[in-house]
């Protein structure tokens, strides 16, 4: 089993694939015969599928993230399911939720949610699994988007406060206590440049920001004020050093930059905005 190991990690690391060990760890346990943990097994190579091996080996070496092989990402601690028809959730969209608990602390109050370009619905799942009394809406314009969003809500049991719609965000024009986006904010030219874990298996709709990575940015500063009610917040996920021309951007439209969070990497990464 050993030289097995050795043998599946090397290439990996010569393919260049990030976090190789752990992803073989994963493979092995993803083609246990019998699912015990890894750790246990390690000299038991004959209770390893060795076809079901080889098929998730194989797409890894090609570039496919684990997470879409497996179908299934962590968000908040939750387990989603995920596919190419979705953006896989982030680490730092969590600052989302963050924000929100920080600046709506009870959570046991009753809060309208709008998540515009939903996804997986991984934002406005957590949510509602956070404030229990709270009711939302998803929207995304992919049909087959919302398909996943539908599953993850039937998976965590949100169905009855989670209204999950396939429209364009334009359409909105309903009052919410918290609207939340993670909107497409890469510039075209980075998309070029992009690692092909994300450019061959994440959604183009769901990266492409147009020329200066702030088309779509621009459309929710009407939709959010249109959809705000005198004390509801935004909050909203950007891309490296746009904050300066975002916050003019919804200045323009009487709204206000309230505080902003940054990723572990110290980048801003959430701004968040209220009414005059």
């Amino acid at each position: 089993m050993q030289n097995f190991y050795n043998q599946k990690l090397k290439k990996l690391i010569n393919n260049k694939i990030p976090n190789p060990e752990l992803d073989l760890r994963l493979i092995i346990k993803r083609s246990q015969k019998i699912n015990k943990d890894y750790m246990e097994n390690k000299n038991e190579i004959e209770n390893i599928n060795i076809k079901k091996f080889n098929n998730f080996f194989k797409r890894r070496i090609n570039g496919e993230p684990i997470s879409k092989i497996f179908k299934n990402r962590e968000f908040w601690s939750l387990d989603f399911f995920i596919n190419n028809n979705v953006l896989d959730p982030r680490p730092e969209t969590e600052f989302i939720l963050e924000g929100i608990i920080k600046h709506l602390p009870k959570q046991n109050k009753k809060y309208t949610i709008c998540d515009l370009g939903t996804g997986s619905g991984c934002i406005i799942i957590s949510f509602l699994k956070e404030y229990k009394n709270s009711i939302g809406i998803g929207v995304d314009i992919s049909k087959n988007a919302i398909k996943v969003a539908n599953k993850n809500s039937l998976k965590h049991n949100t169905q009855k406060r989670l209204e999950l719609k396939t429209t364009n965000w334009k359409n909105m024009n309903q009052y919410f206590d918290i609207i939340v986006s993670n909107p497409p904010y890469i510039k075209n030219t980075e998309y070029k440049k992009l690692q092909k874990e994300v450019k061959n298996y994440d959604p183009k709709i769901s990266l492409l920001g147009g020329e200066t990575g702030l088309k779509k940015i621009s459309e929710l500063t009407d939709i959010a004020y249109r959809c705000m009610k005198k004390n509801s917040i935004f909050l909203m996920e950007i891309g490296h050093k746009q904050k300066c021309q975002v916050e003019k951007m919804f200045l323009k439209n009487n709204l206000y930059l309230i505080d902003t969070l940054k990723d572990l990497q110290g980048i801003d990464r959430v701004l968040i905005f209220k009414k005059n």
